[in-house]
């Protein structure tokens, strides 16, 4: 519904503005079903179910975290055991030079 309303200060005969008939809530909270407004039992809109997947998102995730540690941990060792094979092999080879020089 559209109503004509003008001030109150000003005169009848000026050119009244016309506003509209809305209401003061928002779209999405007007069109809101009463079943989704959360009352207890799930929450409302599917709750259970989306924590459930969630819950078992962070699990693989965890379990993702786990093995990338596992995997750098084994990295670094079998990097170092490396290393330290390098660093033998050139004190060999240093001293083999040495010996026959």
């Amino acid at each position: 519904m559209i109503k004509a309303m003008t001030m109150p200060n000003e005169p009848a005969s000026s050119n009244p503005v016309v506003y509209s008939d809305f209401p003061t809530t928002p779209t999405h909270l007007r069109n809101r079903r009463k079943s989704d407004t959360p009352t207890g039992g799930d929450g409302g809109n599917g709750m259970e179910a989306r924590l459930a997947k969630v819950e078992s998102d962070v699990e693989y995730i965890k379990r993702d975290v786990t093995e990338i540690k596992d995997d750098l941990k084994s990295f670094r060792n079998a990097s170092l055991k490396w290393l330290i094979k390098a660093i033998i092999f050139l004190c060999a080879t240093i001293l083999a030079s040495d010996f026959f020089l």
